[in-house]
C-alpha cells in the first residue's frame, strides 16, 4: 500500500515535469514524506524526525548533484539526458530505501551483526581505528576489519545519538544509492532508458541484498557500494584514465573501496586486473592498451595507499594467510569436520544461488550478457562483463575454501545490466503483447522472490 501511494505521489509531478532534476527530486520528496507520515504510527519513525530531516536533506542534495552530474556527462560525451527516466530511477532507489528502512524498523526485526557494527562505530568514536573480526571455525583465525563505513558515519554520530538508527539509515542509503549507480551504468552501456530502468529495478529486488541486511553485513554492503561507484566511474571516464585529474579520482575511489571491507578488498584484487586483461584481449587498438596500463598503474597506487593507511597494521595477519594458502590451508574451518564431496558442494552452491540471487538470475544474466555484447560491443562493456566474470573465480574459491557467498555481491550491477537489457528487448517485442507479458511475468517473479525473502527475514530470522 505504501509503495502504491509513493508511486501515485511521484507520478503526477514526475510525468508533468520534463527536467531530470525536478523528476528525481519529486520522487525522493514523495518517498521521504511517506516514510515520515504514512509509517510513523506503525514503525515509530516519528521519534526520529530530526534524523530523518537530515537524511531527507542529504538525499535531496545528492539527487540534485547526481542529476546535474549526469547532465554534464551527457553534454561532454554526447550522452543523451534521460529526463523522466532519471526520476524513475530515483523512485526505484527511494522505494528500495523505504522497504529496507521499514523492515529494519519493524518491531520483530532481528539482525545478527547489527550491534557489532554499533560497537565498531563506538570504537572509532574513541579513536580506535584498527580492529579485527574473528572468523568461524576451530582455527581461530581473524580478518582485518577496515573502518571506512564507520568513518563515513562519524560526522553524523555527533548529531544522531542513536547508534542503531544511524547504522541502519546509513546502510539503507548506501544500498539504495546502488540503484542509481546501476541506472547510470546501464544507461551508458545500453544507451536506452528502458533497459536502464529495468536494470535499476533488478538491482532493487535481488534477494541477496536483503539477506545481507538481515545478517547485519552493513560494512560489507557499504564497501560493495564503493566498488560499484568505482566501476561506474571507470565506465563513464573510459578514454581519459591517463589524464591526471581522472586518474587521481579513480585511484582515490579505489583506495576507499579497498578500505570499505576486507571481502571487497579481496574481490577487487581479482576484478580490476581481470578488467585490464579483458581490455588487452578484446581490444586491438593502441588506445585500449594504453588505458589498460593506466588502469593497472592506478590499481598499484591505490593498493599502496590502502596498505600505508590501514593494511600495514595487519601485515603479519596477511602474510599468515599467504603462508596458509601456499601450504594448502585455505579454509577457515580447517579439518575439524568432515568435508563434503564435490557433488555436495556443487549442490550447496546451486541452492545458495537460487535462494540469494533468484531463480531467473542465471539464465537472464547469461543470455543478456551474450545479447548485449552482440548488440552494443564496446571496451566499456568489456569492462563490465569482465567485472561480472570475476564471480566465477569466487565460485571456485568458495567450492575449495568455503568463503562466504556474500563476496559475490559486487557482481550484482553488471548482472542487472545484462538481465535488464534482455527484459527490455523482450518488452519491445509487442506482437500480441507476448513480449511485455513475458517481461512483466519474469520481473514480477523476481520481485516476489525478493520481497518474500525480506518479509521472512524481518518476521522470523534470528528469533
Amino acid at each position: 500500500t505504501v509503495l502504491l501511494l509513493a508511486l501515485l505521489a511521484y507520478a503526477v509531478p514526475a510525468l508533468a515535469l520534463e527536467a531530470s532534476v525536478a523528476g528525481a527530486t519529486a520522487g525522493w520528496a514523495a518517498l521521504v514524506a511517506l516514510a515520515v507520515f504514512a509509517l510513523r504510527s506503525r514503525f515509530e519513525l516519528a521519534r526520529y524526525a530530526p534524523a530523518l530531516c537530515l537524511v531527507a536533506t542529504a538525499v535531496g542534495l545528492t539527487t540534485l548533484l547526481l542529476a546535474w552530474g549526469l547532465r554534464a556527462v551527457g553534454r561532454r560525451w554526447a550522452w543523451a539526458e534521460a529526463p523522466r527516466a532519471l526520476g524513475g530511477a530515483a523512485l526505484i532507489a527511494g522505494a528500495m530505501f523505504l522497504a529496507l528502512l521499514a523492515g529494519m524498523r519493524h518491531p520483530q526485526f532481528r539482525s545478527s551483526d547489527l550491534m557489532l557494527n554499533v560497537h565498531r562505530l563506538e570504537f572509532v568514536q574513541r579513536g580506535q581505528w584498527v580492529f579485527t573480526l574473528p572468523l568461524p571455525g576451530p582455527r581461530a583465525l581473524e580478518a582485518p576489519y577496515p573502518p571506512a563505513f564507520y568513518a563515513a558515519m562519524l560526522p553524523f554520530s555527533y548529531l544522531i545519538a542513536n547508534g542503531v538508527l544511524l547504522v541502519e539509515v546509513t546502510a539503507a542509503l548506501a544500498i539504495a544509492a546502488g540503484a542509481l549507480l546501476t541506472f547510470a551504468l546501464a544507461r551508458r552501456l545500453t544507451g536506452a532508458d528502458g533497459a536502464a530502468l529495468w536494470a535499476a529495478g533488478i538491482y532493487a529486488v535481488t534477494p541477496i541484498t536483503y539477506g545481507m541486511v538481515s545478517a547485519g553485513n552493513f560494512a560489507n554492503l557499504f564497501g560493495q557500494g564503493l566498488a560499484t561507484a568505482y566501476l561506474v566511474a571507470l565506465v563513464l571516464t573510459y578514454g581519459r584514465w591517463h589524464a591526471w585529474p581522472v586518474a587521481a579520482g579513480l585511484t582515490a575511489l579505489l583506495a576507499a573501496a579497498f578500505l570499505g571491507h576486507f571481502g571487497v578488498f579481496l574481490s577487487l584484487l581479482v576484478a580490476v586486473p581481470l578488467c585490464a586483461v579483458a581490455l588487452l584481449a578484446l581490444s586491438r587498438d593502441r588506445a585500449a592498451r594504453g588505458q589498460a596500463l593506466a588502469l593497472l598503474a592506478s590499481f598499484a597506487v591505490a593498493l599502496v595507499v590502502a596498505f600505508v593507511l590501514y593494511y600495514r597494521f595487519h601485515a603479519g595477519l596477511l602474510l599468515g594467510y599467504a603462508r596458509d594458502a601456499l601450504g594448502g590451508q585455505v579454509s577457515a574451518r580447517g579439518g575439524a569436520a568432515p568435508q563434503p564431496g564435490l557433488a555436495a558442494r556443487l549442490r550447496g552452491e546451486w541452492d545458495g544461488f537460487l535462494l540469494w540471487w533468484g531463480w531467473v538470475a542465471l539464465p537472464l544474466g547469461l543470455a543478456g550478457a551474450v545479447a548485449l555484447w552482440r548488440a552494443r560491443r564496446s571496451p566499456q562493456l568489456a569492462l563490465a562483463l569482465a567485472w561480472l566474470a570475476t564471480a566465477v573465480v569466487f565460485v571456485l574459491v568458495e567450492l575449495v575454501a568455503g568463503l562466504s557467498v556474500r563476496y559475490h555481491l559486487f557482481a550484482l550491477p553488471p548482472l542487472a545490466v545484462a538481465a535488464g537489457w534482455l527484459l527490455w528487448e523482450c518488452w519491445q517485442r509487442r506482437r500480441y503483447y507476448a513480449g511485455p507479458a513475458l517481461a512483466l511475468a519474469l520481473g514480477a517473479f523476481w520481485l516476489w522472490q525478493g520481497l518474500a525473502l525480506w518479509a521472512d527475514r524481518v518476521l522470523h530470522a534470528y528469533h
